[in-house]
């Protein structure tokens, strides 16, 4: 969620069904966030929708937040390296991109592509003038690094946008 203020504005792409929570007295439930793109270990405001049955009576006695640990962090960013791209038809235009701990995968990749060029270039003058690998070559390895991370990253969102359409045809059809 982005907040604003006292504002937390929600984006049903953040969406984290957890299934159902038993019924009766003094009943617990552990509801896993980092499943969600958007989660971060230093965010601490989540929108929280309960929803049950047609009259039924819900409360809610205490909410505990445990700080996630070094092992849950990276568990975290490699399963969202694994999360599909949150695709809303009716919403076309509208992409949140891939993220881990709610940081774009295009941001991260630049800063690595950044980094790697300027350690060749480092090296490159380091060692002087007798090494092969010139200013030009950098520049296209680096050229290379990223139409190779786009050519990915596309590839990865089309199976996604194939999948999503798969299943809501599929909704679809069968609801006539």
């Amino acid at each position: 969620m982005e907040s604003e203020g006292e504002n937390i504005k929600y984006n049903p792409l953040h969406t984290i069904n957890f299934p159902e929570v038993p019924a009766g007295e003094a009943r617990q439930a552990k509801l896993d966030l980092t499943k969600s793109g958007a989660w971060s270990n230093k965010e601490r405001e989540y929108l929280l929708h309960v929803l049950g049955p047609v009259g039924a009576s819900i409360t809610i006695h205490d909410i505990e937040f445990k700080d996630a640990g070094l092992f849950d962090v990276i568990g975290a960013s490699i399963g969202h390296l694994f999360t599909d791209e949150a695709v809303q038809l009716s919403t076309g235009n509208y992409r949140w991109g891939y993220r881990v701990l709610n940081v774009p995968v295009t941001v991260i990749v630049g800063i690595l592509l950044i980094l790697a060029s300027c350690s060749l270039l480092v090296a490159r003058f380091s060692f002087g003038k007798s090494q092969k690998l010139g200013v030009e070559d950098v520049m296209r390895v680096a050229l290379l690094m990223s139409l190779i991370f786009i050519l990915l990253y596309d590839a990865r969102f089309s199976l996604d946008l194939v999948r999503t359409n798969a299943r809501d045809i599929s909704s679809w059809i069968g609801d006539g």
